[in-house]
């Protein structure tokens, strides 16, 4: 204590001992330049509260000093760390205080220094908010921070919840009422889809790549989930041009829809970073030695002015200019790309909206087309191909449940329904033999709209032969055009031979 008067006190550090934090080895604030340049940041070291009352014993050091912080998050008004055992936690409401403001008692305010006890080693490498508490992960085990009300020294405790393997280089994304996280199964990543049984109050993890054992890499080093749409998307150190896609749909408990699918990028994109933001997912990205900010819009939404969305990557609107000497109009694009691009008529346009211009490329940056197209923007973007497999088509009983493996099922065509479409491809290739290709265009015959250089999105079912045994065949839909195209649902027809009766 110090005199402050005659016959009054109060509570003071002890003199000779270390009593601020080091503010250049822990961690900085970036603050954006939103006055003078709203794109620019400031990154400068925080201004950590120093040690004001007690010693090195009644005022201890926080358990991070010395040691490497692990993970850094927000819980319950607090600013919190993960250093090795230890979790850290600064007062309530002040984000940069570590120390008690007195030693005589344990105040509700006051920082929070706590060890989460297991039998096993548990280093802890990642924090995340779920459910009303705080979830930690370690390499092997997983930890729940339990508080009545609010969170102070007093009432907060930690409870070993479950034992599941974790990859402490992928942290853990939240998605309504589940968690996903990552654990390695040699050259292959394994997801599991972590929940609390509302009844039981018990915590459980659903292996979600179960049924792909060999689909996700490894060394994942980035998990992004949007819960608006019911998707997960997963970014691999062995492949950094791919995006590993995890779609789920669930009808009050049951999980109608848990499909994997992959978005491939040129091979010369090297993505950086991906983060859903609502229902946009964004992307920094590399591409031919530049750095790109990228978003996808999740919802699909129709362009302007039309009544489709163009499926084309790196889409811009531009206006060109025409050269009337050589009856052609140029457009400059804002990146440099050598490969062929869709040139489609904006919503602007007064007429045929949608179609597609022919045209070719001068440079790498430049898009060219015969005719004097200047007077509207056209959006410009680069071609992809959707590619989908159906699996092994086999006959089924038990409502759907369970696959018939005996007997012959020799598949005789295929049906498949479709919605606003305007162009497909089936390719069907039988086991050793040609690929064999069925187009469909969007153009019906005596149909009003099918009219030759117009968009005709229209909505039907598609026959196509594909006169093989079920498992000696592949069928794919394709489509590399930018109109769009969906499917609800395929059924086939075949004959079905069996030697023996089934008991």
């Amino acid at each position: 204590v110090k005199s402050v008067s005659k016959s009054a006190y109060e509570e003071t550090v002890r003199p000779g001992i270390t009593y601020q934090l080091n503010a250049s080895t822990l961690p900085h604030i970036l603050t954006p330049n939103i006055s003078s340049n709203p794109t620019a940041f400031t990154l400068s070291a925080s201004t950590w509260l120093e040690r004001e009352v007690g010693d090195l014993d009644s005022a201890a050091d926080p358990s991070f000093v010395g040691k490497k912080i692990n993970n850094m998050f927000f819980y319950k008004n607090r600013l919190g760390f993960l250093s090795e055992e230890n979790v850290i936690f600064s007062a309530a409401g002040d984000y940069f205080r570590f120390f008690p403001k007195t030693v005589t008692t344990i105040l509700d305010d006051g920082p929070i220094d706590v060890t989460a006890s297991h039998t096993k080693v548990s280093l802890l490498n990642h924090a995340i908010p779920f459910n009303e508490s705080l979830t930690l992960f370690s390499n092997q085990s997983q930890f729940t921070i339990e508080s009545a009300g609010n969170l102070t020294p007093k009432t907060l405790s930690i409870v070993p919840s479950t034992e599941f393997e974790n990859d402490s280089n992928v942290a853990p994304v939240g998605a309504g009422n589940y968690l996903y996280f990552a654990s390695k199964k040699g050259d292959f990543s394994s997801v599991r889809e972590y929940y609390i049984e509302a009844d039981t109050i018990m915590s459980d993890a659903l292996e979600v790549t179960a049924h792909i054992p060999k689909y996700v890499p490894a060394s994942l080093v980035k998990l992004a989930t949007s819960s608006n749409e019911d998707i997960l998307f997963g970014l691999s150190a062995n492949s950094r041009s791919k995006l590993y896609v995890y779609k789920w749909f669930t009808d009050g408990t049951q999980k109608l829809q848990s499909s994997w699918s992959t978005w491939e990028f040129s091979d010369d994109t090297f993505i950086f970073d991906v983060e859903v933001f609502e229902s946009t997912l964004c992307l920094v990205l590399k591409r031919d030695g530049e750095l790109f900010l990228e978003k996808i819009d999740l919802q699909y939404l129709d362009d302007t002015g039309l009544d489709f969305c163009i499926r084309s990557d790196r889409k811009t609107s531009l206006t060109g200019t025409y050269d009337s000497g050589t009856n052609t109009t140029t457009w400059t694009l804002p990146y440099s790309y050598t490969g062929n691009v869709d040139v489609v008529k904006s919503g602007s346009w007064p007429e045929r909206k949608g179609a597609n211009i022919s045209n070719s490329r001068p440079t790498t940056t430049t898009v060219a087309a015969t005719g004097d197209y200047s007077g509207y923007p056209v959006l410009i973007g680069v071609p992809y191909t959707m590619t989908y497999e159906f699996s092994t088509q086999h006959v089924r009983e038990k409502n759907g449940k369970q696959s018939v493996q005996s007997g012959r099922l020799q598949l005789r065509t295929m049906r498949v329904n479709y919605e606003n479409t305007g162009y497909f491809k089936i390719a069907v290739t039988p086991s050793a033999r040609t690929t064999y290709d069925y187009e469909f265009t969007g153009v019906v015959l005596n149909q009003l709209g099918s009219t030759i250089g117009d968009v005709s999105l229209v909505d039907g079912t598609y026959r196509f032969p594909i006169q093989s045994k079920n498992d000696r065949v592949s069928i794919k839909l394709v489509s590399d055009s930018y109109l769009p195209c969906a499917f609800q649902n395929a059924e086939w027809e075949g004959f079905y031979n069996i030697r023996s009766q089934r008991i």
